[in-house]
């Protein structure tokens, strides 16, 4: 049974991995969460929490018990890179300030409704392309790498 390893903090990235690991793996049962040695930089309760948020995303199912673990709940193929990116509350890809305006500043005055359109319209573009790739397709060019 394949287990996981993982480093980092992202956790859209933490899924990515548990997912192609999922995806990759012959069992129902491959993904166990254990010491935080296993997981590198990642504290097995952050890795579970971010499995219960997929699971009620309905991508990973869990079975309780000695054997049991995390697996993907439907096919590779039929999991989107969005599917993840929504399932695990992925952050925008970028932050706009918060600073109150200055009236007697122009770009203070409006640097927060222009950004707001560039972050829309980068953050539409993102979700258009995570669309477009699925689980699978990930996994077989991470095979194909490999070779």
């Amino acid at each position: 049974m394949q287990r996981l390893l993982l480093n980092g903090f992202c956790k859209y990235s933490i899924f990515h991995r548990c997912s192609c690991t999922c995806g990759n793996c012959t069992s129902r049962r491959c993904l166990h969460v254990g010491s935080s040695r296993r997981y590198g930089e990642c504290e097995p309760g952050f890795v579970k929490r971010i499995l219960v948020k997929l699971s009620k995303a309905k991508l990973v199912k869990s079975t309780v018990g000695k054997s049991g673990g995390y697996g993907l709940a439907k096919s590779p193929n039929s999991i989107s890179l969005l599917d993840i990116y929504s399932a695990v509350d992925a952050p925008d890809a970028f932050a706009i300030h918060t600073y109150p305006k200055r009236n007697e500043c122009i770009i203070s005055c409006n640097i927060k409704e222009v950004m707001g359109e560039v972050l829309a319209s980068t953050q539409e573009a993102v979700r258009r392309d995570l669309v477009q790739t699925s689980l699978s397709d990930v996994v077989s060019k991470i095979r194909a790498r490999s070779n």
